[in-house]
């Protein structure tokens, strides 16, 4: 075996590496002082990866830049490099101390040329060993015994769905078959793990284009085929949602996405030191999230420290952060880079920190929306989780209510918005219940009036689960047939509760896809309005935190720097300039922030003119406006001679 030192591979030529390597293995010495056996294939793979080492040549070559380090005994799969090229990035950053942007700018040129160098010479020089998946390998695995057994077991149920998909998955992960070109394809990630999953195993639970879920699953694949006509046409749903999404709701998603990048723009620039600020977010980190605010600074017993991903022992618990909303700066455009984290050294000093955060926000959206086929999915189930009132009165069963046992609904009626039941009193009219219950209507909230000592109580229950309305059960709709119902005075069902058996439901929420465009809509009501009345800045990072991690594996930084764009001075007394250090400092809608701040907000966007007039011409006379980055397209000269005049050279 020929034994190697890490540096005599990085000064091999590229052009004569693939010929100078060529036996099985290789004893490689690496600059730690490790020592590792790998193949020919490794060590080419690891001279192309270490390439930025020849412009910094006095960083030590690590074993954990090596390939195997890194695949840990894994299969190769596409991110094995992008992780490779990370840490050789971070070991040559820490070593030659390269903090700013502006220090690593050339480090990150030659990333980028060895990631294209990488897919160029890779996909010429491997493509005689590059194979493709046959039929025959479909029919195999569909075969499988234990894939057989999956199908065999399968139950009409979202629960059983997904455990079809973990045992197809541990299936095809363990299975010994070598020459199965999908089995390899599956290992290496080379294709969807989803989209695998559904063609091996069932489609699972389909949505129409209005979210709501066909209460039968598809139990076959797309591999078995799907030949019946329920299959058929449930599936040919998935193509509508498609088109749609394409058409109406990226046009959506992209003007939202202008919208708040306009909005946030106002947050402008990374300023390189330290505001002394003692204003902390007290934030609860929830199970498995630490890596969302890797960067992050925090105190703890009056030493502050920075979050680097590994503090898996601080999940669960609260600890006290710095964001960009406590920032002092005496700039409030500015946010200091302790404020903002570690994330503020991949900046450029003219970039603009909020339309930079935005864009990447929103462009994670987007993408999303134009791949709604590929990302299409069987809607997975969830527990119906009660709050406030609603646990008072009720308990849940998976998408089932029940009323309370330990209530004593005596002399107790449950009113029943009509509005919400247009078709409530036509289907008490029909001589048969076999109707669908979700044409009645979907409520929102009832009211519970009870009569105690000639006094007459009510009590208003929100019966929503995020954006799951309740419908009527069949047990609790004979129940109103065959009880007297009266009207209250504004026309709503008041239906008494005395005779009702508390053991049969009341309630059921649907189940419903919680797809990426319900999602863009209600990021920008979160980021665009006064989301639930919620005005405290960070109870609505708390709300936007809560919602986009749902869906996106997200930096903290990024969303309290839009949140600190919608914040305002004092609202009471029209000063809508940036939050900064006020006391009084709320967040405030677009709509107010657009007629208040800077009239190139407004006149960036369209239906500016019945904004102007709504507001009674107010929006010329509001003092303490802000500047915005857009406002030298409206009025070049003045904003020109403006920053001449204040010493500012340029029009970051």
């Amino acid at each position: 075996m020929q034994a190697l030192t890490a540096r005599e591979i990085l000064h091999t030529p590229l052009l004569t590496a693939w010929n100078t390597y060529t036996d099985k293995a290789y004893l490689v010495t690496y600059e730690d002082g490790e020592q590792e056996v790998t193949s020919a294939k490794s060590v080419v793979f690891n001279r192309y990866i270490w390439i930025p080492f020849e412009t910094y040549p006095h960083t030590p070559i690590t074993k954990d830049c090596s390939v195997q380090s890194v695949m840990n005994r894994q299969y190769f799969t596409a991110e094995v490099h992008i992780r490779m090229l990370e840490t050789v990035f971070k070991n040559i950053c820490a070593f030659n101390r390269l903090a700013n942007y502006d220090q690593k700018d050339q480090l990150l040129k030659i990333i980028y040329q060895v990631f294209n160098l990488l897919y160029v010479d890779y996909i010429n020089r491997i493509s005689t060993h590059v194979t493709t998946i046959d039929a025959i390998d479909f029919v195999e695995v569909v075969n499988m015994p234990e894939i057989v057994a999956i199908r065999e077991n399968l139950r009409p149920s979202p629960d059983s769905i997904e455990q079809a998909y973990k045992e197809t998955k541990k299936a095809l992960t363990n299975t010994t078959r070598v020459n199965n070109m999908f089995v390899h394809a599956y290992k290496s990630k080379s294709i969807n793990e989803n989209q695998a999953n559904q063609c091996i195993g069932p489609r699972g639970f389909v949505a129409d284009i209005d979210r709501s879920v066909f209460k039968q699953p598809i139990t076959s694949g797309f591999i078995t085929g799907m030949t019946t006509l329920f299959d058929l046409v449930a599936e040919s749903r998935t193509a509508a949602k498609s088109l749609n999404a394409t058409d109406k709701h990226i046009a959506i998603s992209e003007y939202n996405s202008r919208l708040m990048q306009l909005l946030t723009m106002v947050s402008q620039n990374v300023e390189c030191t330290d505001c002394g600020s003692t204003e902390y977010y007290d934030f609860l980190i929830p199970p498995n999230s630490i890596h969302h605010l890797k960067g992050k600074y925090y105190t703890s017993e009056g030493t502050l420290k920075c979050i680097d991903g590994s503090e898996v022992h601080l999940e669960n618990s609260i600890i006290k952060l710095r964001t960009a909303l406590g920032c002092n700066l005496q700039d409030a455009h500015k946010v200091c880079s302790t404020c903002l984290g570690e994330v503020s050294k991949n900046f450029r000093q003219d970039s603009n920190l909020g339309y930079t955060f935005t864009s990447f926000l929103m462009e994670k959206s987007s993408q999303s929306i134009l791949s709604t086929k590929h990302l299409t999915h069987s809607v997975k189930g969830n527990a119906i989780l009660l709050e406030g009132e609603a646990s008072t009165h009720f308990y849940a069963k998976i998408d089932t209510l029940y009323l309370n046992k330990n209530v004593d609904y005596t002399n107790t009626s449950i009113i029943l918005d009509s509005k919400q039941l247009p078709k409530l009193m036509d289907v008490l009219n029909l001589s048969h219940s076999h109707i669908a219950l979700e044409k009645i209507g979907e409520i929102t909230a009832v009211i519970f009036q009870k009569d105690v000592h000639n006094k007459r109580l009510a009590n208003t229950v929100n019966v929503q689960y995020g954006d799951r309305s309740c419908i009527l059960t069949k047990e609790f709709l004979e129940y109103i047939r065959r009880t007297n119902i009266y009207s209250d005075p504004k026309g709503n069902y008041l239906i008494p509760l005395n005779k009702f058996n508390i053991a049969l439901p009341i309630f059921t929420m649907p189940l419903k896809e919680n797809n990426i465009i319900n999602f863009v809509t209600k990021l920008a009501s979160i980021i665009e309005t006064n989301y639930e009345k919620i005005t405290d800045p960070y109870d609505k990072l708390t709300a936007l935190y809560t919602h986009v991690s749902k869906q996106f594996s997200i930096n903290l930084t990024i969303l309290e720097t839009l949140v600190y764009a919608t914040t305002v001075y004092n609202a009471q007394q029209n000063d809508y300039s940036l939050g900064r250090n006020s006391v009084n400092k709320t967040t405030e809608s677009l709509v107010n922030l657009s007629k208040s701040r800077s009239l190139s907000l407004l006149f960036s966007t369209k239906n500016q003119e019945a904004v102007i007039f709504d507001s009674n011409l107010a929006t010329f006379q509001h003092k303490n406006i802000i500047d915005h980055p857009m406002d030298v397209f409206f009025s070049p000269h003045e904003v020109v001679e403006y920053r001449k005049k204040a010493g500012l050279s340029s029009l970051a």
